[in-house]
């Protein structure tokens, strides 16, 4: 019998119109995504990587999304020759889920133009994956399409999304009520 169901969703950008070495820089420090992320409130990095150009070996995202909270990812792949880096997700995930990883790589698209591909993988318990699992990767690929525009939005002006900056508000609203 089997032990898992694999499921797995490949998505692309559309083009980006900063170079693929400018997109490079902006997203090799992985820890700092939730900077543009409409859908990540912040994020953190911590612990010694063992990849050089990279200072931290894992992140902490803080998601803003229903259904989650905290997020914790462990670096596994970083190459900056292929302009690459992958991470495996180890806290906070659904029950059903028995592993969750993804790859960001960054490609040419032209001159002073560049993609973001995102390679999602994931492990899942057979009967609640099968249920469950679908709807997990369909709510993924709306994610990913917002972060795909907020990226774009980011690098090609320097500004988060509109998206982003009503999120942060939102964020800044209810950390200012937790406060008090």
């Amino acid at each position: 019998m089997q032990k898992h169901k694999k499921l797995q969703m490949k998505k692309t950008s559309s083009s980006i119109n900063i170079s693929a070495d400018k997109l490079w820089d902006l997203l090799k420090d992985y820890h700092t995504v939730g900077t543009w992320i409409r859908n990540i409130d912040h994020s953190t990095g911590s612990g010694d990587t063992n990849f050089e150009g990279n200072p931290f070996a894992e992140r902490t995202c803080h998601i803003a999304a229903a259904g989650y909270d905290i997020v914790k990812e462990k670096l596994n792949i970083f190459d900056p020759e292929k302009r690459q880096f992958g991470y495996i997700a180890f806290e906070s995930l659904p029950g059903f889920v028995l592993h969750a990883s993804n790859i960001w790589t960054v490609s040419e698209a032209g001159p002073n133009k560049s993609k973001l591909e995102m390679n999602i993988s994931l492990k899942v318990k057979p009967l609640m994956g099968a249920i469950l699992g679908g709807f997990m990767l369909k709510s993924f690929s709306k994610n990913i399409d917002e972060a795909f525009e907020d990226l774009t939005i980011f690098a090609e002006t320097g500004n988060v999304s509109p998206a982003k900056a009503k999120a942060n508000r939102k964020f800044e609203k209810t950390t200012k009520k937790k406060a008090a």
